[in-house]
């Protein structure tokens, strides 16, 4: 893992915005030309959209991703999240249409060697302040692609693959290619049965989550690609090598600063006895208890339903 010295926001993190022109020339009736820079195109040429930064300077980037845990049961991913102060003395968003929400939005890195998107996503809000000297505040809101996975819909989804069932990560690949996109080189495959479907105009958001749910999953967007990314839940065990280390020694590789823990838990997430049922018959299932949590603290019961196969792949 490369190391950076002397890092500093203003100067090595670039937040850039995919703009035709690069933002400063728009389309004006009656004075635009047909093929001039400021004709919306995604052709190539002096009109297509390019990266630009709108000469600002980062001051402040608060970016995000990942998700929770369900029930203690399963990962549910959230949309990645930017959170953006920008400076600028020579732009005035108010001055272009075409910076607005919706627009593509991406964090790089760029600092000696290291030129890395760290996050990419589309504009969701857009506020300004302004003061007497010039230093114009831009305040930028940003998700990536998962908001809008989770929002779109599908004129058809099909899993029928001849098998009467697919894989968790044979259905996000379904999903990816129906949203335009696909499975990132880093995925791994996932263990468990999905009955087969075909659905006309649905929204793919609980056929997001039942893949990571049946296949124990973790599921995230490439920061810079937008590709799908699922992996098997990690068992606790032994941090393969390379992962970064949480702790107070320093002197350990990868190793991230500790600075403050806060831990707690409720009973109202806790459960020591839980009941997996087939979605496809109701009367088949199969329940797990703890019969010593069960002794010291009574039961807590959790209900969940699975769409798999059969009662052994519930487990």
């Amino acid at each position: 893992m490369p190391t950076i010295s002397d890092f500093n926001i203003a100067t090595d993190l670039k937040v850039e915005f995919y703009l035709a022109g690069g933002g400063t020339n728009d389309f004006i009736i009656g004075v635009s030309r047909l093929g001039g820079p400021n004709v919306l195109s995604e052709n190539e040429g002096e009109s297509t959209f390019v990266w630009s930064d709108l000469s600002c300077e980062v001051a402040r980037a608060n970016l995000t991703i990942g998700g929770s845990l369900v029930d203690y049961l399963y990962f549910q991913p959230e949309p990645a999240t930017a959170q953006l102060t920008l400076q600028t003395k020579e732009y005035d968003p108010a001055y272009s249409a075409a910076f607005r929400a919706g627009v593509r939005v991406r964090v790089r890195l760029v600092k000696d060697a290291i030129d890395q998107v760290i996050w990419s996503g589309v504009i969701d809000t857009i506020s300004t302040s302004y003061d007497p000297d010039g230093n114009n505040l831009l305040l930028v809101t940003a998700f990536d692609n998962f908001k809008r996975l989770m929002n779109t819909r599908f004129a058809v989804f099909d899993t029928e693959l001849g098998s009467g069932y697919v894989y968790p990560d044979e259905q996000l690949e379904i999903i990816a290619e129906e949203f335009g996109t696909e499975m990132h080189a880093s995925s791994q495959p996932l263990e468990g049965e999905i009955l087969s479907r075909t659905e006309i105009n649905v929204i793919p958001a609980p056929y997001v989550y039942e893949a990571i749910q049946i296949g124990l999953a973790i599921f995230w967007l490439d920061p810079e690609t937008q590709q799908f990314v699922a992996i098997p839940r990690p068992i606790t065990s032994t941090p393969a090598a390379g992962t970064p280390v949480i702790g107070n020694n320093h002197g350990e590789e990868n190793h991230l600063c500790m600075s403050n823990i806060v831990t707690g838990n409720s009973e109202n997430v806790l459960y020591n006895s839980l009941l997996a049922n087939l979605e496809s018959a109701p009367g088949i299932y199969i329940l797990r208890e703890n019969p010593d949590s069960i002794e010291l603290y009574g039961k807590y019961a959790k209900d969940v339903t699975v769409n798999t196969t059969n009662s052994g792949a519930l487990s």
